[in-house]
């Protein structure tokens, strides 16, 4: 987890000085052990980096050597290493005293661990179970603009293929593509053979093909993010094409591996309409026997109660005055006569901040500033 700030740091300097293709040579030439782990095109460089931190930390990658090829390449911001670099020397002794998750409540941490962990527990055991049985899925996950869906959908994108037992290619289905929306489950299907980067247009070659090897995982999204805006015609597109579509192209071309579909939708808080037609969706496609539809419970902000629980599974040993910081940061968030508008990351990220500086006070090394 990027849980100590000289991880933060190295993860920051790395999405802002390399777009996502220089990261990954540089990883391939000069942290190997990383490189396979780094998520494929086209995911994004926050993707990307994200990826060789966190794999490079838990195997004990990072040294001053690595840091210097660091510097090699990027010698405008030797400022910056050196910083990374005495914040990784201070906070070494940290690891070994920070309490670890257990195995049975999977994290994940972009950009803070906390921004991911909040009340997503019970959603993401969802993903991983469905993900790693025999089945074809369609995987509904929705919420409200103050979840910050676009976090869980990095997650899914990111550590399916790392947490499931199954092994999944991913492929990114655009919403928009030549300058048009889909809306039809004709759309759907030609996006769909597109993002499987094969010679046909056929959708069940298309399918079975991108399943050859392993599990497929087609994620449905707009410009890397949930879908949003969606009216009527879109729910009709969507029926069709997983309701007719998608189970004649399993029947007629079966595929030797599982296929999974994410749609990520995000509505407007009072999204009842889109509430509505998602459950009419699943209703209408459960009768679907090539195509089982998995719909965890909608993303929500978190109770305190929810809060703490996790919290205390992550660190048991808080500090009682570092989690009275949380709860006074909780109340400020939450009181809406002082924020018209709050997020799971206006949450979570400063409650990331107040951990961090209870594990530096705990090291012995309290960060300037800090209360």
């Amino acid at each position: 987890m990027l849980s100590l700030s000289w991880e933060r740091s190295l993860h920051e300097f790395c999405v802002a000085a390399f777009d996502a293709e220089e990261m990954r040579r540089w990883v391939f030439f000069h942290c190997r052990a990383a490189y396979d782990d780094l998520p494929r095109p086209p995911a994004p460089p926050v993707e990307v980096a994200f990826a060789f931190v966190r794999q490079a930390a838990r195997l004990g990658l990072i040294d001053d050597s690595l840091l210097d090829q660091l510097l090699a390449r990027r010698p405008e911001r030797s400022s910056e290493i050196e910083e990374i670099r005495a914040a990784w020397r201070g906070s070494r002794h940290i690891v070994s005293r920070t309490a670890a998750p257990p195995p049975e409540a999977p994290i994940a941490d972009l950009p803070s661990h906390t921004a991911i962990t909040l009340d997503r527990v019970g959603q993401w055991r969802d993903v991983l179970t469905g993900c790693a049985g025999p089945d074809h899925l369609l995987l509904i996950v929705h919420g409200d603009r103050e979840q910050d869906l676009d976090l869980f959908l990095a997650r899914i994108k990111v550590f399916v293929d790392k947490e499931c037992p199954r092994r999944h290619h991913e492929f990114f289905v655009d919403f928009t593509r030549d300058r048009s929306d889909a809306v039809t489950a004709d759309d759907w299907a030609r996006r769909v053979c597109a993002a499987a980067r094969v010679r046909t247009s056929h959708l069940g070659l298309a399918l079975a093909q991108a399943a050859r090897t392993m599990a497929a995982l087609f994620v449905l999204e707009d410009a890397g993010r949930p879908l949003r805006g969606l009216a009527g015609e879109n729910f009709a597109g969507f029926a069709e094409f997983f309701g007719q579509h998608v189970p004649h192209a399993l029947t007629t071309h079966p595929p030797d591996h599982p296929l999974r579909f994410v749609l990520p939708i995000e509505h407007a808080d009072d999204g009842g309409a889109v509430r509505d037609a998602l459950k009419q969706l699943a209703r209408n496609l459960r009768s679907t026997d090539q195509l089982r539809v998995i719909q965890p419970k909608e993303l929500a902000f978190p109770t305190l109660a929810e809060v703490r629980q996790q919290l205390h599974v992550q660190y048991p040993d808080l500090d009682p005055a570092a989690w009275e910081r949380c709860v006074r940061h909780y109340h400020e968030v939450t009181d809406r006569t002082r924020n018209f508008r709050r997020t799971l990351r206006h949450l979570a990220d400063p409650i990331d901040e107040i951990l961090t500086d209870w594990l530096e006070r705990r090291a012995g090394r309290p960060r300037p500033g800090s209360p």
